[in-house]
């Protein structure tokens, strides 16, 4: 318990360093680099990074164009607008007054909202219950979407069940070859989370994610967990076995 809330508290630590700093960062590059090209270099190799970390855990691209439109515009909205804006105002801010506007922008608005005398109703967002709330049509899509993941789940346990007794099948070959058979359908738009595939002790890890460093074989007599879910039009699913 100790050693976790270390860990917090070094967390919490970094964000503020880092966090902090990156406002003199970007007040010493724009002496010498135009907002827009700092703005560009630091995000892209910030992505490269990023995808050479997945790589090496084994991650895998989305196959989703929606996923990638979404990130388009959440990248267009908090890059192009929201940092650049910072990166360029900062040309004549001094970098400690733009963390402290960037940081307070939240209690700025409650204030002008409270100065306006608009009431500010602290409570559950009134969004959550119509969401949950669903219609007849979309109900029997959730059915049809359950129906069709569950026979492509029945079909891979009874592969896996063919499969395991040789002692060769793996964690990685488990879940791809579960993921294969919901393409089958001609329904899938992608899975819904990363597959939890973990065999013996790695079933126990929470989250697991398999990567060809860390995958166990699935031994004959030992429990194997999977965790999975199918994103389809008309549904998503989520089943542990």
């Amino acid at each position: 318990m100790k050693s976790e809330r270390a860990l917090a508290y070094a967390a919490f630590a970094t964000v503020c360093f880092v966090w902090g700093t990156t406002y003199l960062a970007i007040r010493v590059a724009i002496e010498t680099i135009p907002p827009l090209l700092l703005t560009g270099i630091r995000f892209t190799v910030a992505g490269l990074v990023l995808l050479g970390i997945g790589a090496l855990r084994g991650e895998k691209l989305p196959r989703s164009p929606r996923i990638y439109l979404h990130a388009l515009i959440v990248g267009v909205m908090l890059i192009c607008i929201g940092n650049f804006a910072v990166v360029w105002a900062e040309q004549w801010v001094p970098s400690g007054m733009a963390a402290l506007l960037v940081a307070t922008a939240p209690f700025w608005a409650a204030t002008r909202l409270q100065a306006a005398a608009v009431t500010i109703v602290r409570d559950a967002d009134p969004v959550a219950l119509p969401k949950a709330c669903k219609n007849a049509v979309e109900l029997e899509g959730i059915r049809t979407a359950h129906r069709r993941d569950g026979a492509a789940v029945s079909r891979f346990l009874a592969w896996l069940a063919r499969e395991s007794k040789g002692g060769r099948l793996r964690e990685i070959e488990a879940s791809d070859r579960l993921q294969a058979l919901r393409q089958e359908t001609g329904k899938l738009r992608d899975l819904s989370f990363d597959t939890i595939s973990g065999a013996g002790p790695n079933g126990a890890i929470v989250h697991y994610h398999a990567t060809p460093a860390t995958e166990r074989v699935l031994a004959p007599g030992s429990l194997y967990l999977v965790d999975s879910g199918a994103q389809y039009r008309d549904g998503t699913t989520d089943i542990t076995r």
